[in-house]
């Protein structure tokens, strides 16, 4: 199957579009829809960038919680505190040239535990201690996402006062 996601700026007008090619199976597949609004023009230093991400089942089997993911780099061992946990993720990395907001990570999901990741920490390695240097936040679901049920997450970055250029962040 082929799918085209395409993005639209309410303000500034501009789109663009991005296709992939998706084999089709009989497993749980995640679809990610994810929003980023902010006041007007964004200045350095000052301001603030909301992101809300949606994770949506949309495939035939529930998607269960596992500690193992298995990636093409290999298989990894989501941690939390140091100790292996059972978990469903859906993680964003904080975009280069921003900072977390500290107590901005939220999800109305039963039972979702708020999880940050920081520099020199392995992939999949979380910590249920958040400051504002963290470089990945994530909510860790510990049952089930059902067959068409979503699971959604917000969160705030701060634009540093040194950056220049284009933002980029992709949710996972």
């Amino acid at each position: 199957a082929c799918v085209v996601l395409t993005a639209r700026t309410v303000l500034q007008g501009l789109s663009a579009s991005n296709v992939d090619t998706v084999s089709v199976g009989t497993g749980p597949a995640i679809q990610l829809t994810k929003s980023a609004s902010y006041p007007g023009n964004i200045l350095p230093g000052k301001t603030r960038i909301d992101f809300s991400v949606t994770a949506t089942n949309i495939g035939a089997p529930d998607a269960l919680p596992s500690a193992t993911l298995v990636t093409g780099a290999g298989a990894s061992t989501i941690t939390v505190n140091g100790r292996p946990m059972p978990l469903v993720l859906v993680r964003d990395p904080v975009p280069v040239g921003t900072q977390y907001v500290p107590g901005s990570l939220n999800s109305a999901s039963a039972g979702a535990m708020r999880l940050f990741r920081y520099a020199g920490d392995a992939p999949f390695a979380y910590r249920t201690i958040e400051d504002a240097s963290a470089i990945e936040v994530a909510i860790g679901l510990p049952g089930a996402l059902v067959r068409n049920g979503a699971s959604a997450m917000t969160f705030a970055v701060l634009v540093n006062p040194e950056q220049t250029g284009t933002i980029l962040n992709t949710a996972f």
